[in-house]
């Protein structure tokens, strides 16, 4: 089962030690982020200040039973932002000597996945006041789905701030279920600070990191007694209690001892979507014990979506004892795609430290498209300790797409670790998309940390081709960290083609966030056709949040060429959320030179979208010109479920021209589909006009037999 952690940046929190991660304590309200610093002007900010006052004065002692009231009252608030604000200053005004008793009223109530911030905000005060006794706490409590979310949150966020302190308590506290899932958080969150460190910890604690089974309640039931286990969480689903946690434990456990009884209850379960979780479970752990035969049985199962995770699970786990076992197995799988994928899944597990046996065991694959994929994903792993001698490596033993696919795997991994030196393996890439590809997130990463250093990089590639490619992937994360100096930076670029992708592209990234802010940078784009296209492109992002403003702006541009580019970009954006506003906006201004072709678009799709109003609007109130091409986009429309009503359509547009193209329309679609209909038509003097009659007559008449 996937699970949300939160991702903090902590450089930016005004708040001293973890207590500062109380802005982004939010595993479903977004703040808190695996990339970027967190926005410290919004409302939860502005909550966290004024609980942080708050708590300064607070002088009541701790009382259970008025937490527990106040927690009543702020949980049920609706709105997120007051629900967080809320929680922020109840927790913050606990007392650090009471942070025990006020986790017990919360685990108490049982709060829900939504509210889960409370608790974890209150740990995260606790393993910093006293970091043994809340691990121990922690490690105390039932590991229902909730529990181990908090706990995989604090690790990985007390991680963050203190790796060395929280990883040595997450290996000492609680049964093994426990270490494992504070263990593996706490390596998680070091692989964001020190991969090195996180790899190495990784090897160290290799056996506890073999995933074992819980001991909660249920598991230690099951050990004793899986019938009486069986029973107790059939009771506990029929009463109420969804907790999946204690089904996975059940076959986790049961299938250590007995996998063919575990898989042979799985038809059993109350829960389709349990039932798939169960799965998974059971072969994982009969995988453990006999990986061969479950792979054979998990090959039988009926559902092809369950086969599949299930098959999956089964080659991870055979694959993390046994690398070469796992491959074996994967290669065994008959279908590509699957046995692809069960390829990968084993490589994951072959050791870099050991790279001549890893790339034996992956030159061993006979499947050779699985054999380039296991490459491409082992290749980057063993470059992390040995660059270049991998990227030789691959210069040698590979080609042609494979070699560049694999190099730019090796660079992009590398620039997580070493932006500067994979910048400088660029031409280790042939020239083409695969070297574009390469540039692109090599300098993306680069500028997340060093945008100078990013940007006096791709400004001096010798290449037009690689410059232009390497600012343009830059301009958006410089704009996006420090706007003004993106902007000083492309205004002292020379002129040529560089500079105005350069200049286009801050003008794009600043749309993002304010629009008219970037409507007046593009005033000072010194190149008139990237001018004109940036200042167009600046327009559709901004129709689409506030299409009246958009179009006031284009239509306020002195050069009607221009114009009437803006005044288009903006219909097309414009009739993706309102078709009808946009065609009675635009019509509206047909006396100041807007034709009806600059926004056709938004008029067919209000046509397509809203037939019965569209049609009314044009007969009624549409001006003449308007009038006539909708009119004339209505006859195709209509035609293909009611040809009376596009003959009375075609029959009111004014314009002569366009009125005869319309009926030309109508009497084609008749020749193939209903030429009765188009003989009745020709023949009927009292319906066409005596002119477009005769015409017609001339063009369709033996054509559909009427002549």
């Amino acid at each position: 089962m996937g699970r949300t952690k939160l991702f903090l940046s902590l450089g930016r929190f005004r708040a001293p030690g973890l207590v500062a991660c109380l802005l982004g304590v939010t595993v479903l309200a977004g703040c808190g982020r695996k990339d970027g610093e967190v926005d410290s002007t919004g409302p939860v900010f502005a909550a966290w200040e004024s609980a942080e006052v708050a708590s300064a004065t607070v002088q009541a002692p701790f009382s259970k039973e008025a937490f527990r009231a106040e927690l009543v009252r702020v949980l049920s608030l609706g709105s997120m932002v007051a629900r967080h604000a809320g929680m922020a200053e109840a927790a913050v005004a606990v007392p650090t000597d009471s942070l025990e008793a006020a986790m017990d009223v919360v685990m108490d109530m049982e709060v829900a996945f939504r509210d889960l911030d409370l608790p974890i905000l209150l740990l995260l005060r606790w393993v910093e006041s006293e970091p043994g006794s809340a691990v121990q706490w922690m490690a105390r409590q039932p590991q229902t789905d909730r529990f181990v979310l908090v706990i995989e949150n604090v690790f990985f966020n007390w991680t963050l701030n203190d790796p060395e302190k929280a990883l040595a308590l997450a290996q000492v506290h609680g049964d093994r279920g426990f270490r494992y899932v504070a263990v593996t958080s706490s390596i998680s969150a070091l692989g964001r600070i020190d991969p090195e460190a996180a790899r190495l910890q990784t090897g160290r604690l290799a056996a506890l990191l073999q995933k074992a089974p819980r001991m909660d309640p249920i598991a230690l039931i099951t050990r004793r007694d899986p019938d009486a286990a069986w029973r107790q969480i059939q009771q506990d689903w029929a009463g109420g209690n969804k907790d999946f946690r204690s089904w996975q434990s059940f076959f986790d456990v049961l299938a250590e001892t007995d996998p063919r009884r575990a898989v042979a209850l799985l038809s059993e379960l109350p829960d389709e979507g349990l039932a798939n979780m169960a799965a998974i479970a059971a072969y994982g752990s009969w995988a453990n014990k006999d990986p061969w035969a479950a792979l054979e049985a998990a090959g039988r199962i009926s559902d092809q979506g369950r086969v599949y995770a299930v098959v999956m699970q089964v080659i991870e786990t055979a694959s993390k004892t046994d690398p070469q076992r796992g491959l074996d197995m994967a290669s065994s799988i008959e279908d590509p795609g699957q046995r692809r994928q069960a390829i990968l899944r084993a490589v994951r597990s072959l050791d870099a430290v050991d790279p001549a046996s890893a790339l034996a065991a992956i030159a061993g694959l006979t499947d050779v498209i699985s054999r380039q994929a296991a490459y491409e994903q082992f290749l980057p792993t063993m470059a992390a300790s040995d660059p270049d001698g991998t990227i030789a490596w691959i210069q040698s033993n590979l080609d042609g797409q494979v070699q560049a696919r694999t190099l730019v795997a090796v660079l992009a991994n590398e620039s997580t670790r070493d932006p500067e030196s994979a910048a400088r393996r660029i031409d280790q890439v042939p020239p083409g998309q695969y070297r574009t590809n390469a540039i692109g997130q090599v300098v993306r990463v680069w500028a997340e940390k060093d945008p100078l250093g990013a940007f006096r990089w791709a400004s001096g590639l010798d290449s037009e081709s690689d410059r232009n490619q390497a600012l343009s992937s830059l301009a958006p994360v410089m704009t996006r960290k420090d706007v003004d100096q993106a902007m000083v930076l492309a205004s002292e670029m020379p002129p040529g083609q560089s500079r105005d992708m350069f200049e286009h592209q801050v003008a794009m990234q600043l749309a993002l966030e304010d629009p008219e802010t970037a409507l007046d940078w593009t005033n000072r784009i010194v190149t008139p056709n990237t001018r004109r296209q940036a200042t167009g492109n600046v327009l559709y992002q901004w129709a689409q949040q506030d299409p009246q403003s958009a179009f006031l702006h284009a239509m306020a541009e002195a050069d009607p060429e221009a114009r009437d580019n803006y005044v288009s970009r903006v219909a097309s954006a414009w009739a993706n959320q309102d078709p009808e506003a946009a065609v009675e906006t635009l019509a509206a201004f047909s006396d100041r030179g807007i034709e009806p072709h600059l926004f056709s678009g938004a008029l067919s799709q209000w046509i397509h979208s809203d037939e019965a109003r569209a049609s009314d609007w044009l007969k009624s109130e549409a001006p003449p010109g308007v009038k006539d091409q909708g009119l004339a986009m209505l006859v195709g429309t209509r035609l293909q479920h009611n040809a009376p009503a596009a003959v009375a359509d075609a029959l009111q547009i004014g314009s002569e021209a366009q009125r005869r193209q319309a009926l030309r329309q109508i009497l084609a679609w008749s020749q193939h589909f209903d030429p009765a209909f188009g003989q009745s038509l020709l023949q009927d003097g009292s319906r066409l006009p005596a002119a477009d009659r005769a015409d017609l007559q001339r063009e369709f008449g033996d054509r559909l037999g009427g002549g």
